[in-house]
């Protein structure tokens, strides 16, 4: 039987996502203050995290008294 590359690469995500969900849990409960502005990152295929957004994500925040950001974290290979 021959698996297709598609369902192996679903199913590394959803090996990916579900190994990060006591992670999500533990943000989830925490009691600290919200920031005003919250931005969330996705980065490019072989960037590594933050990606080239987060020159932009520090040129917003170093105006701003309150403000942060988080990287989407997702699977991304380079397909062959």
């Amino acid at each position: 039987m021959r698996v297709a590359a598609p369902a192996i690469a679903l199913a590394v995500a959803q090996t990916s996502v579900a190994a990060s969900l006591p992670q999500l849990e533990a943000r989830q409960n925490n009691v600290t203050e919200c920031t005003d502005v919250h931005m969330f990152l996705a980065k490019g295929n072989n960037e590594p995290y933050p990606g080239r957004q987060g020159k932009l994500v520090n040129a917003v925040c170093d105006g701003l008294p309150s403000c942060d950001y988080e990287d989407i974290l997702f699977y991304n290979p380079v397909e062959a």
